[in-house]
């Protein structure tokens, strides 16, 4: 498990930046100087939320597990920003209209969200499938101690691509197509620049969804920390 330093808090302010500034500059190519202002106006806010969250944990991320997790969750919302900022410039191409825009925000929402829900769903799954083998014992052998990062290795969580309502075949279809969708809307970037935004943004959102995956999945641990320690009066420390 990642533990929780100075450097992964440089890090994830490192990646809100490049995130943004790659986001100010498709827009501003896109669409128009005045545009790109817009773009950084409206980060703002998602990227001080992110931060802010962050700082404000870190030095109780360092010392407990709780914490910690929750500092994974939103590194997680941190992945999601750098990836959804080379979607979201298309919601200011004058080129789309309102209704297809619309369109794009639910589908983009949809698949963020049903993956996020996937990967709660998919750790009490496995959490109960563990807990039925009784080897929990051997990851937390006393009240106050735990290898939770061990734990979590033995349940073998993994993340994958989910779009809900989409057959398993069709999403490793997907999944094969994201790169070279990416490369065609580089390659097409100069000569068809609304359409490239769609090739490497559409996959790009997909991608912001799968990391919105695993910050369910750190959050779904960090629930179960909460709910061990409510009833047992204790605070993990923070773990490898």
């Amino acid at each position: 498990m990642q533990k929780i330093t100075g450097g992964l808090l440089f890090i994830s302010a490192l990646i809100l930046s490049i995130g943004t500034m790659v986001g100010w500059i498709l827009t501003q190519k896109l669409v128009d100087a005045n545009s790109g202002v817009s773009f950084i106006k409206f980060s703002i806010v998602p990227i001080t939320l992110i931060f802010l969250s962050q700082a404000i944990i870190f030095q109780k991320a360092c010392h407990y597990l709780y914490f910690q997790l929750i500092f994974l969750t939103l590194m997680g919302f941190t992945m999601m920003w750098l990836m959804s900022c080379l979607f979201l410039p298309a919601f200011w191409l004058n080129t789309i209209s309102i209704k297809i825009k619309i369109l794009m925000a639910i589908i983009y929402i949809y698949i963020a969200i049903g993956n996020f829900f996937f990967s709660l769903k998919e750790f009490d799954k496995k959490w109960r499938e563990f807990q039925l083998s009784k080897k929990l014992e051997k990851y937390i052998p006393y009240k106050n101690t735990t290898n939770w990062g061990g734990l979590m290795s033995a349940l073998e969580l993994q993340g994958k691509l989910y779009i809900l309502g989409i057959p398993k075949f069709l999403t490793n279809v997907i999944t094969i197509l994201i790169i070279p969708c990416m490369l065609l809307g580089l390659s097409l970037r100069g000569s068809y620049p609304a359409f490239s935004v769609f090739a490497w943004g559409i996959p790009s959102a997909i991608i912001a969804a799968f990391f919105l995956q695993m910050a369910g999945y750190n959050f779904a641990q960090a629930k179960k920390i909460s709910t061990i320690q409510r009833e047992e009066n204790l605070k993990f420390p923070s773990s490898d």
